[in-house]
């Protein structure tokens, strides 16, 4: 078990590094966040405590104890804390008992993002990453990563009392996102693109589309029926296609499935990207793309970075803009179908090289625009999904800790949109 909390000088040094692309297990850097600093030492070491109680929970299960024993601070002796977070980690610990997952070790770090601070009181924002050493029911090592946003408060009676912490939630992932955060790109660093072929690229004269149709009824959060062997939350039939039957659908190439969940596991791990492509605060459907991208798929290119028929990392002037296609996981979804692809019946049923699209911002609710896209990379026990993405990072988890970290963030209504990419 190992911890380690990125705080003041140490931060600052890590922010250094995840700005230069050099830490490799570097936390997100969210549309409007910066990293900041705990300067309260004692503050500080209450954290660090109680995160090794955390990561105890995570490798002990059931038999981690509720509250763990803070050192003493300013001359009064260490009182008990509470973890806070037993209750979440144990039920998600259950998860990946049930997908076959063996938890060997968990490793923790934290990243503050906002920090406020007051005589007797600190509100903490983090970014929380997380490694899990694990071993699958083939007996293969593996390491699932992921990166979540956590608020912690910490308060003492006086200037001389034990800090202690007495809120710890786990937010949504858009907590920091705007809606520039998957359009306003930064130009990549390398242009020699070593992992596709530059003689592929198709110019598209065809009648452009720049407005999304509306989609149809999503899936419901509704539980299954108690008795019920789907083991998940239950989704409706597959929804009313959306795209206009009269629009001419766009060929692609068909994709090899290996090298899509190859691409989409090699660039989750972390925040870092490929310096081939381009960089955007929000990266899931860039990273999707990519990860089609290495599958086969060819880039479309017209001049207007707007055009839905388009999908390219750049336009053909040059590494100006990429197309929303490209960037925006609603768009990429509307290019996906109009290729002709198909919806499956539920999430639970994807297969590696899939992509799982979702609707469930802002506001914690579906509001019939999608935001988020992953990638399916892998298999459980049960041959249920494991996920990959970015924007929150989060490298080959299981899609059933996926869906219930979102209900512990409190989303309330969530729209899925899982398509089969044969």
């Amino acid at each position: 078990m190992k911890n380690r909390f990125l705080s003041g000088v140490a931060g600052t040094a890590a922010a250094a590094l995840l700005a230069g692309g050099l830490l490799s297990t570097s936390a997100p850097t969210p549309a409007s966040a910066t990293e900041d600093t705990l300067s309260n030492t004692a503050a500080l070491a209450t954290i660090n405590t109680y995160l090794k109680g955390v990561d105890t929970a995570w490798d002990a299960g059931t038999k981690a104890p509720g509250a763990i024993s803070l050192p003493a601070q300013s001359g009064q002796a260490g009182v008990k804390q509470p973890l806070l977070q037993r209750s979440e980690v144990l039920e998600r610990v259950d998860i990946w008992k049930e997908a076959g997952l063996d938890i060997k070790d968990t490793h923790t770090e934290q990243v503050p993002v906002e920090v406020t601070e007051s005589s007797n009181r600190v509100e903490l924002v983090s970014s929380v990453q997380t490694t899990w050493d694990v071993v699958d029911q083939n007996g293969v090592a593996d390491e699932p990563f992921s990166a979540e946003f956590r608020k912690v408060v910490l308060t003492r009676a006086n200037s001389s009392a034990a800090w202690v912490i007495v809120e710890d939630v786990l937010l949504p992932d858009d907590y920091f996102d705007d809606e520039d955060s998957q359009t306003t790109m930064t130009p990549p660093t390398s242009i020699d693109e070593t992992d596709s072929n530059p003689d592929d690229t198709v110019v598209d004269d065809g009648e452009p589309i720049t407005e999304l149709e509306p989609l149809g009824e999503g899936a419901s959060e509704e539980k299954p029926e108690e008795g019920s062997t789907d083991g998940g939350w239950v989704f409706p039939p597959v929804l009313t296609p959306y795209i206009n039957k009269e629009k001419q659908p766009i060929k692609q190439n068909k994709l090899n499935r290996s090298k899509v969940v190859a691409k989409a596991k090699q660039w989750s791990k972390s925040k870092k990207m490929s310096p081939h492509f381009p960089y955007f605060p929000n990266n899931c459907a860039n990273l999707a793309s990519q990860s089609l991208r290495a599958g086969g798929w060819q880039y479309r290119k017209t001049a207007n970075p707007r055009d839905l028929r388009a999908w390219a990392k750049s336009t053909p002037a040059g590494n100006k803009h990429a197309t929303r296609t490209w960037s925006q996981a609603s768009s990429l979804h509307y290019f996906v179908a109009l290729t002709g692809k198909k919806q499956r019946k539920n999430i639970w049923t994807a297969k590696p090289g899939d992509l799982i699209f979702a609707d469930w911002a802002p506001n914690k609710y579906a509001d019939g625009k999608i935001d988020h896209v992953m990638i399916v990379t892998g298999y459980t026990k049960n041959k249920r999904p494991r996920i990959s993405q970015q924007s929150n990072p989060r490298y080959n988890i299981p899609l059933d800790d996926q869906v219930r970290r979102q209900y512990v963030a409190g989303v309330r209504k969530i729209k899925w949109y899982p398509m089969i990419m044969d």
